[in-house]
C-alpha cells in the first residue's frame, strides 16, 4: 500500500511466507488509518480477511455491493471475493485486519466449523457489540512485537479466540430481533452490553442513539429497558461516565481544550457548561484545585 494512502500503517505481511501457528496459517495483520477519502483499489482476496473498525466511518465493498462501515462493525472478505475500500473525506477511517488461512487437515478436526462459516459467511457485516473482537486484535498486535518464548503461543491462541469471537457476531446478528419480548434475564443481558459498550466507548459517543444503533436495537427500546433494569435513566449514566471520563484525563494533564476535543464537545464553552453543571466548578477551577486531600466532585445526577 502506498504510505501516502495512510496517516498510520502497522502490518506484518507473510504472503509470500504465512506464517504457521498449528493449524492457522497467518498471511498479514495489521491496524490502519486512511488518509480522508482515500480507496484501497479493488484486489482479489489471497486469503480470508477480518476487518475491524476502530473509528471513522467509510465504506467496504464484497462482490460490488458496497456497505457503509462505522466504529465496532467488522467486515469478512473470504477467499476469492474482490474487496475495495473508501475512507470518508470528512471522518478518515482506521480498522484492524487479519488475513489467514486454516489448514486443510482441520476440515474435520477442530476448526471444522470455523472454515466452513469463514469461506461461506451469512453476510460480510456485523457489529461487535462488546468490544470483544478489537480487544483481542490489540493483544495480537502487541505480541508480534514482542520478542519472548510465549509469544508464539499467545498468538495462536489469540488467533484462535479471534475467530471464534467474531463467528459469534455474526452468529448473533443472525438471531437477535430488533424489538424482542422475551425474559427479562435477556433484557438484563441487553442491559449489560449496553454498559460494557459506554464503559468501553465512551470517547467514541457522541449522541445516545449512537448506542442504541451500534447494539441493533430501537432507541426507545434501549432506553426503556435500561431505566427498568438500572432504576436510572440511560442519559444519567451516559452523562456521569462522560463526566468521570473527563476527570480522567485532566487528572493526566491534559488541557482543556483536548478534553473537550476527546469528548466530542462542539466547543471549549459547552464541555465547560457540562463540567460547571456536573460538579459545580469549571474544569480549570478543578485542575487548579484537585488534590489527593479534596473530597471527590458529586456525580451529576
Amino acid at each position: 500500500m502506498n504510505t501516502k494512502e495512510s496517516r498510520f500503517h502497522f502490518e506484518r505481511y507473510y504472503i509470500e511466507s504465512p506464517q504457521r501457528y498449528g493449524d492457522i496459517f497467518l498471511y498479514q495483520i495489521g491496524d490502519r488509518l486512511c488518509r480522508g477519502g482515500v480507496e484501497i483499489a479493488s484486489h482479489v482476496q489471497v486469503c480470508h480477511e477480518i476487518s475491524c473498525v476502530v473509528s471513522g466511518t467509510g465504506f467496504m465493498y464484497a462482490g460490488g455491493e458496497a456497505f457503509r462501515v462505522r466504529q465496532g462493525d467488522l467486515f469478512l472478505s473470504p477467499l476469492g471475493t474482490v474487496h475495495r475500500i473508501r475512507s470518508s473525506v470528512h471522518d478518515p477511517l482506521r480498522y484492524s485486519y487479519c488475513g489467514f488461512m486454516l489448514a486443510p487437515a482441520s476440515s474435520t478436526g477442530e476448526y471444522a466449523g470455523l472454515m466452513e462459516f469463514f469461506a461461506q459467511p451469512p453476510q460480510p457485516l456485523a457489529p461487535d457489540r462488546s468490544g470483544s473482537v478489537r480487544q483481542v486484535f490489540s493483544l495480537l498486535l502487541n505480541e508480534l512485537l514482542v520478542d519472548s518464548p510465549s509469544a508464539g503461543l499467545l498468538v495462536k491462541n489469540g488467533l484462535e479466540l479471534l475467530f471464534l469471537l467474531t463467528r459469534r457476531c455474526y452468529e448473533r446478528t443472525g438471531v437477535r430481533p430488533k424489538e424482542p419480548r422475551q425474559s427479562g434475564s435477556f433484557r438484563q443481558r441487553m442491559v449489560y452490553d449496553v454498559v460494557n459498550y459506554i464503559d468501553n466507548h465512551i470517547l467514541g459517543i457522541h449522541r445516545l442513539t449512537d448506542i442504541s444503533d451500534q447494539l441493533g436495537y430501537s432507541y426507545s427500546y434501549v432506553s426503556q429497558s435500561f431505566a427498568a433494569v438500572m432504576g436510572s435513566s440511560l442519559s444519567n449514566y451516559y452523562q456521569q461516565r462522560r463526566f468521570e471520563k473527563a476527570v480522567e484525563l485532566l487528572s493526566q494533564a491534559n488541557t482543556v481544550t483536548q478534553v473537550s476535543e476527546a469528548l466530542g464537545f462542539d466547543s471549549v464553552q459547552s464541555f465547560s457548561r457540562f463540567f460547571r453543571k456536573s460538579c459545580g466548578a469549571p474544569p480549570s477551577r478543578y485542575m487548579q484545585s484537585a488534590s489527593p486531600a479534596d473530597p471527590q466532585p458529586e456525580k451529576p445526577k
